[in-house]
């Protein structure tokens, strides 16, 4: 689609130069005598200017792409959270989201003791039974429910 696009502006461009001209030619110096070869010239010298430029731009600028969750080499962007016990006999997980925003998973389990960086959540608990229920509710809540899901689960 944008090739296309590119395309269709690049030859309103040309055509709009080769009537400009014309025009300025047939004005200003009647006498001048443009051939269609200078013509055809004069265009592809624009063309490959612009093409240039474009091409330039295009390969400079920054290229995104969505990682899909579900990829085994993720673990550095999401990793696995694991209780651990903290020095002060607490114990703690990260979680990082993955489908779900953090303040929606903090809302949705009502966390009590936690602290936010960016797309990670730190959540303190007591015991560690607590902070494996904690993350076990956090994990089922980061999900994104489809329509089949949904359905099934207001049919049962």
């Amino acid at each position: 689609m944008n090739l296309i696009l590119l395309l269709l502006v690049g030859c309103g461009i040309v055509a709009a130069l080769g009537a400009g001209v014309l025009i300025l030619q047939r004005r200003f110096i009647p006498k001048l005598q443009i051939s269609i070869r200078g013509l055809l010239s004069l265009v592809a010298i624009v063309a490959i200017i612009l093409g240039v430029t474009f091409g330039y731009r295009r390969n400079t600028m920054a290229q995104l792409t969505w990682i899909p969750v579900a990829k085994e080499n993720n673990v550095n962007f999401f990793p696995a959270a694991q209780v651990q016990k903290a020095d002060d006999g607490h114990f703690e997980f990260i979680y990082h989201a993955r489908n779900r925003s953090i303040q929606h998973l903090i809302a949705q389990n009502n966390l009590r003791n936690y602290e936010v960086t960016q797309e990670a959540v730190r959540v303190i608990a007591n015991d560690e039974q607590e902070a494996h229920d904690q993350l076990q509710r956090i994990q089922e809540s980061d999900t994104i429910v489809t329509n089949s899901t949904h359905s099934a689960r207001s049919k049962g």
